[in-house]
């Protein structure tokens, strides 16, 4: 029996995957510089499951001392994110999870262009302005 075109398909996916992640650790290992005679932990785990468990259950077992997330930050139809709803616009469900129930210190990185959209509409909030004299 041959292999479907289906599993090829996702076969190669999954190998992309598993190298664009190799890329990115070798990539951050490249820029860690020591700091004060520390360097920088980095631990890259494949696993399947739900991944707020997921999340919980590395956590334990490393214990680091900080976590960071990313943002998604879409928007869903005409509404915003749900947790903007919670205070904490453009935070996904994930993120918001961490930060909620983490027993570590979660830092929470938002994209640059986010940001400085943020920062030009606090710019020409009249209200603001002064922040940025």
């Amino acid at each position: 029996m041959g292999t479907s075109l289906w599993s090829s398909g996702a076969l190669l996916r999954k190998v992309c995957r598993r190298e664009e992640a190799k890329d990115l650790v070798r990539l951050i290992l490249e820029r860690n510089s020591e700091y004060d005679g520390r360097r920088l932990s980095v631990v890259v785990e494949f696993a399947a499951g739900k991944v707020t468990s997921t999340i919980d259950r590395m956590t334990a077992l490393y214990r680091p001392d900080s976590l960071v997330v990313g943002t998604r930050g879409t928007k869903l139809g005409l509404m915003q994110t749900p947790g903007s709803a919670l205070g904490v616009p453009g935070m996904g469900s994930v993120s918001r999870y961490c930060v909620s129930h983490s027993p570590v210190t979660v830092i929470v990185i938002r994209p640059e262009r986010k940001v400085k959209k943020t920062v030009e509409k606090r710019r020409a909030d009249p209200k603001r302005r002064a922040q940025f004299e």
